[in-house]
């Protein structure tokens, strides 16, 4: 498709819609990918302001654990390179990075936090009877599954579909990346690098989580959100998120792309 023509090179996402479909298209792709943003950073906003309530213990207003989330945003938003990008991109994967060998070591040597698996754990989404204790106020030992869990529910299915859906977010970058580069073609060779290393970090952390946790596995951005949040008993496990969106006029190399590209995907679930 010569995306990466000197001439007419590809400089977003709607330009794809535009060399295959044409002029209406490109206007309708550049309207749900504004949306699709809108609502990313929306999602990252509450889900973080949530880990920030929580990690103050709920003594901080939520409101403003939002607010204070956004400002970072409006901050990081001043600068305005991908070169100078890189070094932030380059922290937020060893933060997460970071994050995980902490989880990963908590997860070892403690029990699931049973008290918050009704709010949005993988049992509440696919079987609530899996996370309900008995009369005696025992919960039901971790469950784990040969195969596929029943997906006989609505909201499992679509909290299923959204996962996947969100895992790979970031791709929408893919043209953006390339444009800004100096040598377009080192691209598949920067997105490739990425790739393999978000595949085995989340191939790695999530069957480690699944194995310890099981059915009460819990993530703070879930797709379901319960007004009735008794926030004074429950102090569940949060992770964070830093997520990039940047499109700016500078040319990168295919190590910064690397960090740009990795930081692109959500964080996993604890």
């Amino acid at each position: 498709m010569g995306l990466d023509s000197y001439e007419f090179p590809c400089k977003n996402y709607a330009d794809l819609a535009f060399r295959v479909y044409g002029r209406i298209p490109r206007y309708v792709v550049n309207f749900l990918q504004s949306l699709q943003l809108l609502l990313s950073v929306g999602n990252i906003v509450i889900s973080n302001g949530q880990a920030l309530s929580q990690v103050s213990q709920f003594k901080l207003c939520y409101a403003v654990c939002c607010l204070i989330w956004a400002l970072c945003g409006f901050g990081l938003g001043q600068v305005r390179t991908l070169q100078k990008f890189g070094i932030l991109a380059n922290f937020a994967v060893f933060l997460n990075l970071m994050i995980m060998f902490i989880t990963m070591g908590v997860m070892a040597h403690s029990p699931p936090n049973y008290a918050i698996s009704v709010l949005g754990s993988a049992g509440s989404a696919v079987n609530e009877t899996t996370i309900m204790p008995d009369v005696n106020g025992n919960y039901p030992p971790i469950i784990h599954y040969n195969g596929l869990p029943s997906s006989s529910g609505f909201i499992g299915a679509i909290n299923g579909l959204m996962q996947g859906v969100y895992a790979y977010a970031g791709a929408q970058l893919f043209v953006e990346f390339m444009a800004e580069m100096k040598r377009p073609r080192d691209f598949l060779k920067a997105m490739w690098g990425a790739q393999f290393f978000i595949y085995t970090c989340y191939m790695v952390y999530g069957c480690y989580v699944y194995y310890w946790q099981g059915q009460y596995a819990y993530q703070v951005s879930c797709f379901i959100f319960k007004l009735s949040l008794q926030s004074h008993s429950l102090h569940p496990e949060s992770k964070y998120q830093l997520t990039n969106f940047s499109s700016l006029p500078t040319k990168v190399s295919p190590r910064t792309a690397g960090k740009l590209w990795a930081t692109c995907s959500p964080s996993l679930a604890v």
